[in-house]
């Protein structure tokens, strides 16, 4: 892998440098690993996948095409919250069923997503699980009084956040809801997603 995106998360997670030289070299002389995979619908993802609030963030930062790195992020972040409005979904997975008002859902096979936001920290990418990151229905002054724990990692000792592992989920919404995929915007109105998890599917060189 080169990194090249924005982002980036999926190759600090790997530990691949971010400089090219520097990535061309572990590619000429690192270590192969086999990692897991996600799929949703017919799509696949490496990193991690968002419903809700994140997806509409990626769309927000297709605004801003002359800022770079973290600083897009933050912005369509900020700029999202004014006008976001929490979709109702029913999640299923494991044993449990859930029918509420999301503020945003994560799957994640690494541990963070928008150039560090750790929503997934005890993510594993060869375990065979995907981490669920569940955030309730938020008010404008909880997200802004809880950004920072996001990029510690923290934020999942919010009442308000769930976490759970899992092989597998299903999303259904009336309304529709808004999904990416690794960063890429999938949909901006997808009113059912199943989401599974394929184990040691993708070779990686690393360091």
């Amino acid at each position: 892998m080169i990194p090249v995106g924005s982002g980036n998360d999926f190759a600090r997670a790997l530990r691949i440098p971010v400089k090219i030289t520097e990535a061309v070299a572990t590619i000429l002389g690192g270590r192969t690993i086999r990692i897991d995979v996600g799929k949703a619908g017919n799509q696949y993802f490496a990193n991690g996948l968002g419903i809700g609030f994140d997806a509409w963030v990626v769309e927000r930062g297709k605004e801003v095409p002359k800022l770079t790195g973290n600083i897009i992020y933050l912005y369509a972040v900020l700029k999202t919250i004014y006008n976001y409005e929490p979709p109702v979904m029913s999640v299923r997975y494991n044993d449990v069923e859930r029918h509420e008002k999301i503020f945003m859902l994560t799957a994640g096979n690494g541990i963070s997503l928008g150039g560090g936001f750790k929503l997934t920290p005890d993510a594993l990418m060869d375990d065979g699980l995907l981490d669920l990151n569940i955030i309730s229905d938020l008010t404008k002054l909880q997200i802004y009084q809880n950004l920072l724990s996001v990029y510690s990692g923290t934020h999942t000792k919010m009442p308000q956040v769930s976490t759970a592992r899992t092989t597998g989920l299903s999303i259904e919404s009336d309304e529709g809801v808004a999904v990416h995929l690794d960063g890429e915007l999938m949909s901006l109105s997808l009113k059912a997603l199943d989401i599974s998890i394929i184990p040691k599917a993708l070779d990686v060189i690393i360091p």
